[in-house]
């Protein structure tokens, strides 16, 4: 029986795997596990990572969470992706992502000014109550910590921050968490 090797924390692991020409089901044999897209393939790549203690962060915005509440509470309700996108890279890129920096005037100038989207000057909206939003959100998130442990209590801690519902909080919890425990539903949806 073919031996499959990989690295895993500087450690070399090896496991067996069905010969390449065995067939699955008939008509579909199990590959190699160095051809793309092979169920060898698939197979290896799933044991390289099933013992990962970080959690995958496919969606993730943000570099830190403080990013990743203050990516998810620019976008949302009626402001495109491309804007609100284009509103937290100039948040970022000039240093306001910060409890100690973020001051709301900062945050305000830098969002009532115009955007550039696609070659086209654009204006931020709400821009005065999501700077608002951003203080309290970076204030609340250095004054206690969050909890990461799981996926509803992290839900639970965001609800409390004013400007943040159900929608903010789940999203901040998929994309942070790489969690499946939540859905994002907009309020449209709730209702119902």
């Amino acid at each position: 029986m073919p031996t499959f090797y990989y690295l895993k924390e500087n450690l070399v692991v090896q496991r067996e795997i069905a010969s390449p020409t065995h067939e699955i089901i008939p008509g579909v044999s199990w590959g190699s596990p160095d051809v793309l897209f092979t169920p060898a393939y698939w197979l290896g790549q799933y044991w390289m990572r099933e013992d990962s203690r970080l959690p995958p962060r496919a969606h993730s915005l943000g570099q830190t969470l403080e990013e990743e509440v203050v990516a998810c509470l620019l976008g949302g309700y009626g402001v495109p992706a491309e804007v609100a996108l284009a509103a937290f890279n100039r948040l970022r890129s000039r240093g306001l992502i910060s409890y100690e920096v973020g001051k709301n005037d900062l945050i305000l100038g830098s969002l009532a000014e115009p955007l550039t989207v696609s070659g086209r000057a654009v204006t931020y909206r709400f821009s005065s109550q999501k700077a608002r939003y951003i203080v309290t959100a970076l204030r609340a998130l250095h004054e206690q910590p969050a909890p990461l442990d799981s996926a509803g209590s992290l839900r639970q801690y965001l609800l409390r921050i004013p400007g943040i519902g159900f929608k903010i909080a789940s999203w901040v919890v998929r994309n942070w968490l790489g969690s499946s425990e939540v859905a994002i539903l907009d309020i449209h949806i709730v209702r119902a």
